[in-house]
């Protein structure tokens, strides 16, 4: 229902890109409408728009529909890791890039962090990040490729309590 969703992305996102390099522009909000939505990104003079939530598949979800109405360029269509598995990189024919990144906190730093990133970096003339190693405490197991945020002592990588996207 109206109001019912809390809006935390809307203060990380502009300091995210502050950190990758970038400068933020404006942030608007807006309902879920797939017109609504193509009428902001067509009156956007941004070089990169980033749209969080709408990302996955489902029936309520505007952003994918909308890029085919823009026919866009899918660049990146899902990444394969969770959280973050939504992300969404696409071009417009105007040359602007459109990253749509999941609604909840931790997969849209993910997929901030494995896609924005890199693209914002190339955009800038600076390298790509390189991931850095090191040996995790405790072992995890899982099935696909897990992303989870940890405490870096040294070498030593111990993962936080909370792992959860919506954290």
């Amino acid at each position: 229902r109206p109001g019912q969703v809390r809006d935390s992305l809307s203060m990380q996102v502009p300091t995210w890109i502050t950190w990758a390099g970038g400068l933020p522009g404006t942030v608007t909000r807006t309902h879920d409408s797939q017109a609504e939505l193509i009428r902001l990104i067509q009156g956007s003079s941004a070089r990169v728009i980033i749209i969080t939530g709408g990302s996955a598949n489902g029936p309520r979800d505007y952003v994918r529909p909308a890029l085919r109405e823009l026919r866009a360029e899918l660049l990146v269509d899902e990444v394969a890791s969770k959280p973050g598995h939504p992300t969404v990189l696409a071009r417009l024919n105007t040359g602007q890039l459109i990253a749509n990144l999941p609604g909840n906190p931790l997969a849209a730093c993910v997929g901030f962090m494995t896609v924005v990133d890199p693209a914002l970096s190339k955009m800038t003339g600076r390298p790509v990040r390189a991931p850095r190693i090191a040996q995790l405490v405790e072992p995890v197991t899982s099935d696909v490729t897990r992303i989870m945020p940890v405490t870096i002592r040294g070498h030593i990588v111990v993962p936080t309590e909370f792992r959860g996207p919506a954290m």
